[in-house]
């Protein structure tokens, strides 16, 4: 039997399923780019996925990656954690 399909790699499938490390992070510049002409120095990113990143204590690669080059890149890279009525939680970038 013949197919027309292209044989999938982990690669191939991964290019598939989402945004790689390079996307998100030219998003994530964009924002801390936005957040700096405003005169700040932080920056709290609580939507999904990258909220879960500095939560989970095993992080997707690709948040892995992330997270490093950022820390890489000297700025700091922690958990926003606060409990008031509703959990407040995001993925803080500070420089």
């Amino acid at each position: 039997m013949t197919s027309n399909h292209e044989r999938l790699t982990a690669e191939l499938a991964a290019s598939l399923s989402g945004p790689s490390a390079d996307e998100y992070r030219e998003r994530i510049d964009d924002q801390i780019r936005d957040a700096a002409s405003k005169a700040e120095r932080v920056l709290i990113l609580r939507q999904q996925p990258y909220a879960d990143w500095a939560r989970s204590a095993k992080p997707d690669p690709i948040g892995a990656q992330v997270m490093k080059e950022l820390r890489d890149d000297g700025f700091k890279v922690s958990l926003h954690y606060e409990e008031k009525q509703f959990v407040d939680y995001g993925l803080k970038i500070e420089w």
